[in-house]
């Protein structure tokens, strides 16, 4: 199993109204609530109920949705590797290593990595899990379709900016593989 939650958490009345220059130019991030979660592990911070006072979605969901795009993409083979910095825990990455048919999700600590990501083995495992290929891949092609399907209710503008963009070149480029095309 692999599940994707996330809940956008901004101010969507305000960007309702900018054109997609304007977002580009003073927001280019979506924030919210973003969890991915498997049987064994669960990375990120989602939750139904309304947000106490306290609590921010302060998790970047494009940046999320973004980087699974990118490693979905490259797991969509039987074998690859790909990680991510989770970018609000310093020297923490989300690692992902394609085996046959299923993936080996990883929480690793690696405090020399440089950027923010990487496809090549690096760090120390902290927990990992193993889930379907097909269901990492389906999960992550199905939540950005969701991510796109809400930019445009909030404001069809935003469907012209560099963060979509960013979701869609390659939500396209993994709507071409053979597992997405023909299934498990």
């Amino acid at each position: 199993m692999f599940e994707i939650k996330f809940k956008i958490i901004e101010n969507t009345a305000e960007l309702g109204k900018l054109s997609a220059y304007e977002f580009d130019r003073s927001y280019d991030r979506i924030d919210g609530l973003f969890r991915i979660r498997t049987d064994d592990l669960e990375e990120g911070y989602y939750s139904e109920a309304p947000l106490c006072a306290e609590e921010v979605g302060d998790e970047m969901i494009d940046y999320w949705l973004r980087n699974l795009l990118e490693a979905a993409v490259i797991l969509s083979r039987e074998s690859g590797y790909a990680s991510f910095k989770e970018i609000e825990t310093p020297n923490i990455w989300v690692g992902f290593t394609g085996m046959g048919n299923d993936i080996a999700i990883s929480i690793l600590s690696d405090n020399d990595k440089e950027g923010t990501f990487c496809r090549e083995p690096h760090g120390r495992t902290l927990t990992s899990s193993i889930c379907s290929r097909y269901d990492l891949i389906k999960e992550t092609a199905d939540a950005a379709n969701e991510f796109i399907a809400l930019l445009k209710e909030i404001n069809p503008e935003l469907l012209k900016t560099n963060l979509a963009k960013r979701i869609t070149a390659p939500l396209k480029q993994l709507e071409r593989t053979e597992i997405l095309i023909h299934g498990e």
